[in-house]
């Protein structure tokens, strides 16, 4: 029944789902009818990202220790909270090179470097 399939795809999105769902899953995004092969496709993509996210965090963690101690060694004994014009340099730095994210302390500070980090690019690349 149509319904039926349109609510177990639908839920597929937000399941970790076993072997078989998964291979029914992938089958279905040749599916005649045109909403079943949309929430098919849909639902292949929160499972991809649901399986991407922890990879993420574990790079995101990993990044942040690397930035944290490469702050430290440069600006010496100065205690994280007295780092911020330190981590602007750093965020504009990530930015310059193609970040799309950054984990900060000071985020409200942060986000206006990122933005003018970003404009700066924007305006760099303008003829």
């Amino acid at each position: 029944d149509r319904d039926i399939r349109v609510l177990a795809f639908r839920l597929a999105s937000f399941v970790t789902l076993d072997f078989e769902s998964r291979l029914a899953l992938l089958r279905s995004l040749n599916d005649t009818d045109a909403k079943i092969r949309g929430l098919a496709i849909v639902a292949v993509g929160r499972q991809k990202m649901t399986q991407a996210i922890p990879e993420l965090a574990r790079c995101l963690r990993r990044e942040g220790l690397q930035q944290a101690r490469q702050l430290a060694r440069a600006l010496g004994d100065l205690p994280p909270q007295a780092r911020d014009w330190g981590t602007a340099a750093a965020v504009t730095a990530a930015i310059v090179e193609g970040a799309h994210i950054v984990r900060v302390h000071a985020a409200g500070e942060m986000v206006q470097v990122a933005r003018v980090a970003d404009e700066i690019l924007r305006g760099a690349t303008r003829p």
